[in-house]
């Protein structure tokens, strides 16, 4: 989105939207205080539409709160993950609720319901209108030219997004045993450059050293799968949920790896793929536990080539 506005003005303005949208929503769900000073927490995920005025020009992007070029499409808390004992066989319940998956489920039904408008109108001559949001190309609808869309998180997807500034909270932390697994070559090759809150490096942190590289089997060559937070010295893995090791294991991959997957294939659903054209998020805007290097590695360059 070439424009004047500054990639700081638009994440301000993103954040601003989702959580203006966050407190119009009724007190019931949300995280309140309870007996004893507990306090609850939950994450909060948002996807936002930015479009360009009809003129060409994005002054109003980062402006005033009532912008009509933005809008919140899509909005979703959550926390929860069901273990393999809790499983439906029906089919009848989400096996991953956290709040990332879940605001991506809702911006497929936004799809969907602009789907259902871009067909009606062709159907019915009465309701010439349509859908503002697709237009159709080479048998296929596709989101129109000036749109993009644009996540907020309030704070780092768990997995490899998260791994070096949850790990610098705790430098005491004990590593579990060794996995038996094959590290790719996506590995990077030097974890001490990768940079994270504290001024020491992994190298000459006080906690234990990261466990030896094994040799990528060329039979093998997809990243090595790790359980929530163990082994929090080996980046780019694929991780699964949840983090807390005093929790039953899940069969559902961390939400970085999700957007990661969310990078190359899209937004839509397989099923809305028949009929929409890939749409991509153009930014990820998030309030704490962020950091640039890890964010970059996780959502992109650990697949690279």
């Amino acid at each position: 989105m070439a424009g004047q506005a500054s990639n700081t003005d638009l994440a301000a303005k993103v954040s601003s939207i989702v959580l203006r949208q966050f407190e119009k929503l009724p007190k019931k769900g949300k995280p309140v205080v309870k007996q004893g000073n507990k306090v609850e927490w939950t994450v909060l995920a948002g996807i936002v539409e930015v479009r360009l005025p009809a003129n060409g020009q994005d002054e109003k992007i980062g402006g005033n709160n009532d912008d009509p070029n933005m809008k919140c499409v899509a909005l979703a808390t959550g926390l929860k993950c069901l273990p393999p004992s809790l499983l439906s066989r029906t089919g009848d319940c989400l096996n991953d609720s956290h709040a990332e998956i879940l605001c991506r489920r809702l911006f497929q039904l936004y799809l969907y319901a602009e789907l259902e408008k871009a067909l009606t109108s062709i159907v019915d001559d009465a309701k010439p209108s349509g859908s503002d949001v697709l237009e159709k190309e080479n048998g296929k609808w596709r989101v129109r030219e000036g749109i993009t869309y644009h996540m907020y998180i309030s704070q780092g997807a768990c997995g490899d997004a998260t791994m070096e500034s949850l790990f610098s909270q705790d430098h005491h932390a004990e590593e579990s045993e060794q996995p038996n697994l094959e590290l790719a070559t996506t590995t990077p090759n030097d974890e001490t450059s990768l940079p994270r809150p504290s001024t020491s490096s992994l190298t000459t942190d006080p906690s234990p050293p990261p466990p030896k590289r094994h040799k990528p089997n060329p039979q093998t060559p997809h990243l090595p799968i790790l359980r929530g937070r163990t082994h929090p010295t080996i980046l780019s893995a694929l991780r699964t949920k949840p983090g807390r090791r005093d929790a039953e294991t899940t069969h559902s991959h961390s939400c970085s790896d999700k957007i990661l997957q969310w990078s190359i294939l899209g937004l839509p659903s397989s099923l809305l793929s028949h009929h929409i054209h890939p749409i991509y998020l153009s930014s990820l805007c998030i309030a704490e536990h962020y950091d640039h290097q890890a964010s970059l590695r996780a959502f992109h360059t650990r697949i690279s080539p």
